[in-house]
C-alpha cells in the first residue's frame, strides 16, 4: 500500500474511532474486491477481532464516494460521502444505540451550512451555522419538546451580539425573557425582561422588537401598570420619543420625559437638515445631517455633548466608509474605515497627546494583518501578526531604546516554536509547544553566563534542572517528575562545595541532609 493510502486510512481511523486500536495492536484489516473501470477499489478496515470499522471506496489512495462506520460491536457510527480524501456534502452521525445524534454538511472538507443536534427521543435540540469551518450565524436551542428556548449569535467563531431566551409555554411562547450580551466571546451583561410576578401582574423592564431584532419600545412597570420613563426607539436604534407614565397613566410635562427629547432642523425648502437627540440642550447619541435633497451626507455620536464619533451610515443604520472617533478633549481617538458596521483595513489609534499610539488591520471587525504598537518617543513597542483576531507569526517586542525584549512565533493565538525572551536582567532561550514550554529552556544572566538550564513538557518542569552562580558553578541541582520535586536536591557554594541536601517525594520534602523531617 502506498504512503498516500497509509496517510487515509489513519485518517479514517480517526474518523472511526479506532485508531488507537490499530496503533495498541499493530494490526490493520482490510480487504479489496471490484475493482472498477477507474480504480475506484471497495475498501473495508476492520478492528482487531475482525468487526468492520469503516467501509467505501478508494481512488487513487484517497477516499471517495459513499462512506460508512461502525463503533466496535458493528452499530453505525457515521456515514457519507468523500470527494478526493475530502469530505464532501451531509454527513449523519449516530449515537451507541444507534440513534440520529449529528447531521452536518461539509465543503471540501470543511463544515459548512447548517449542524443539528437530536436527543435519544428524536427530537431536535439544536442547530449551530457553519461558515468555512467557523461559527459564524445564529445557534438555536430548543426545548425536550422542540420549543426554541434560545437564539446566540455567532461572528468568526466568536460569540458577539444580543443572545436572547424565551418562554417556552402556553400563548405566551416565544416571548423573550432574557438578553445576554456578547462581546469577543464573553459574556459581558445580563438582562431579564418580560417578566411576571407571583400574581401574573406584568413587573419591571418590558421591552418590543423591530424584526432586526433592535428593540422598538422600552419600559417599567410595576403591579402591572406602567411606571416610569418609556422609551421608542427607530429601527436604526435611534432614539425617538420618551413618554413618562405614573400607575400606568400618562404624565404631561413630566421631567423625565424631557430627559431626553428629539430635534430636528429644518432647510429653507422644507427638508429635514439635522434630527437627533437631546438632554437639556446637550447632544447625545446619533444626530443625522442631511442635504436639501434629503441625502445624508454626515453623521454625529455625541456622549455626555462630547463628539465622540463622525462618519456615515448604509440604508440599515449601519457604520460604512472613513470614520473618526474623538477623546473627550476634541483630539482624533481613531481613524479608520466600517463595511456593514464592522472595523474594515487599516486604523490609526492616537494617545491623548494626539501621538500614534497603535495601528492595524481588521477584516469583518477581527483583527488581521499586521499590528503595531508605539512609545511615547515613536520608537516600535510590539509588532505581531494577527488572523481572524488572534496571533499568528512572527512577534517582535523592543524596549523603549530599541533593544529586543521578546522575538519568536505565534499559531492560532498560541506562542509556537523557539522564543527568545527578556526578563528584567535574564535572557531565556527555548522552544514552545501550543503555549506551553516544551523540551530544554536555559536562561543567561546579564553578561550572558549561563544562569539556568532545565527541561519542560507541555509547560511542566521534568527531569533535572540546574541553576548556576555568575561565576559558573553549580548553584542548585534537582529533578522534576509530573511537576513536582522529586528525589535528592543538592545545594551548593559559590566553590561547588556542597552545603544541603533535601530529599523530596512527590514535591513535599521528607528528608534534610539524610535525616526524616515533619514537613
Amino acid at each position: 500500500m502506498s504512503s498516500d493510502s497509509l496517510e487515509w486510512v489513519w485518517q479514517l481511523a480517526v474518523m472511526s474511532n479506532w485508531g488507537h486500536r490499530v496503533i495498541g495492536f499493530g494490526i490493520l484489516w482490510w480487504m479489496l474486491s471490484s475493482v472498477s473501470a477507474q480504480d475506484s477499489i471497495r475498501t473495508e478496515y476492520r478492528y482487531s477481532d475482525g468487526i468492520i470499522s469503516s467501509e467505501g471506496y478508494l481512488v487513487e489512495g484517497q477516499p471517495a464516494g459513499y462512506w460508512r462506520s461502525f463503533y466496535p460491536d458493528g452499530i453505525r457510527k457515521s456515514e457519507g460521502n468523500w470527494r478526493k480524501g475530502e469530505l464532501e456534502g451531509n454527513w449523519v452521525f449516530f449515537d451507541r444505540k444507534g440513534r440520529l445524534e449529528t447531521t452536518l454538511e461539509y465543503e471540501t472538507g470543511l463544515k459548512q451550512g447548517e449542524e443539528t443536534k437530536w436527543d435519544s427521543l428524536g427530537v431536535l435540540r439544536q442547530t449551530l451555522p457553519w461558515h468555512k469551518d467557523t461559527l459564524d450565524g445564529l445557534q438555536r436551542i430548543l426545548d425536550a419538546n422542540g420549543v426554541e428556548i434560545q437564539v446566540i449569535p455567532w461572528q468568526k467563531g466568536e460569540k458577539n451580539g444580543v443572545a436572547v431566551d424565551f418562554f417556552a409555554e402556553g400563548r405566551e411562547q416565544g416571548r423573550i425573557i432574557r438578553r445576554r450580551g456578547f462581546r469577543d466571546d464573553l459574556l459581558r451583561w445580563v438582562e431579564d425582561i418580560n417578566r411576571y410576578d407571583d400574581q401574573n401582574r406584568k413587573t419591571g423592564v418590558w421591552m418590543t422588537f423591530w424584526p432586526n431584532g433592535s428593540v422598538r419600545l422600552e419600559g417599567p412597570f410595576k403591579k402591572g401598570l406602567k411606571e416610569g420613563v418609556f422609551k421608542q426607539f427607530s429601527r436604526q436604534g435611534d432614539l425617538e420619543k420618551t413618554i413618562t407614565y405614573h400607575l400606568g397613566k400618562q404624565v404631561k410635562d413630566a421631567p423625565e420625559s424631557a430627559v431626553l427629547d428629539v430635534r430636528q432642523v429644518f432647510h429653507s425648502n422644507g427638508g429635514v437638515a439635522n434630527v437627533g437627540p437631546w438632554r437639556k440642550d446637550v447632544p447625545m447619541g446619533t444626530h443625522r445631517y442631511f442635504d436639501q435633497n434629503g441625502h445624508l451626507v454626515e453623521v454625529k455620536v455625541y456622549r455626555e455633548g462630547s463628539l465622540a464619533a463622525t462618519g456615515m451610515l448604509d440604508s440599515l443604520g449601519r457604520r460604512t466608509g472613513p470614520w473618526k472617533e474623538y477623546w473627550k478633549v476634541g483630539e482624533v481617538k481613531a481613524e479608520g474605515r466600517y463595511l456593514e458596521g464592522l472595523k474594515e483595513e487599516n486604523w490609526l489609534f492616537y494617545s491623548r497627546e494626539g501621538k500614534l499610539d497603535q495601528e492595524g488591520g481588521f477584516r469583518r471587525g477581527q483583527w488581521n494583518g499586521q499590528w503595531k504598537w508605539y512609545y511615547s518617543n515613536g520608537q516600535v513597542h510590539r509588532d505581531e501578526r494577527y488572523r481572524k483576531g488572534r496571533e499568528e507569526g512572527y512577534f517582535l517586542e523592543l524596549s523603549e531604546q530599541g533593544d529586543t525584549l521578546a522575538i519568536g512565533q505565534y499559531e492560532r493565538g498560541l506562542q509556537q516554536g523557539m522564543w527568545l525572551e527578556h526578563v528584567n536582567d535574564d535572557v531565556r532561550k527555548g522552544v514552545y509547544l501550543d503555549g506551553e514550554r516544551d523540551g530544554v529552556w536555559i536562561h543567561l544572566d546579564s553578561e550572558g553566563k549561563l544562569s539556568f538550564k532545565g527541561e519542560y513538557v507541555s509547560g511542566i518542569p521534568s527531569g533535572e534542572h540546574v541553576e548556576f552562580w555568575p561565576g559558573g558553578a553549580r548553584s542548585v541541582v534537582g529533578g522534576y517528575k509530573g511537576g513536582l520535586k522529586q528525589g535528592n536536591w543538592r545545594y551548593f557554594d559559590e566553590l561547588g562545595l556542597l552545603q544541603l541536601v533535601r530529599q523530596y517525594k512527590a514535591g513535599r520534602i521528607v528528608k534534610v541532609n539524610g535525616s526524616k523531617t515533619d514537613q
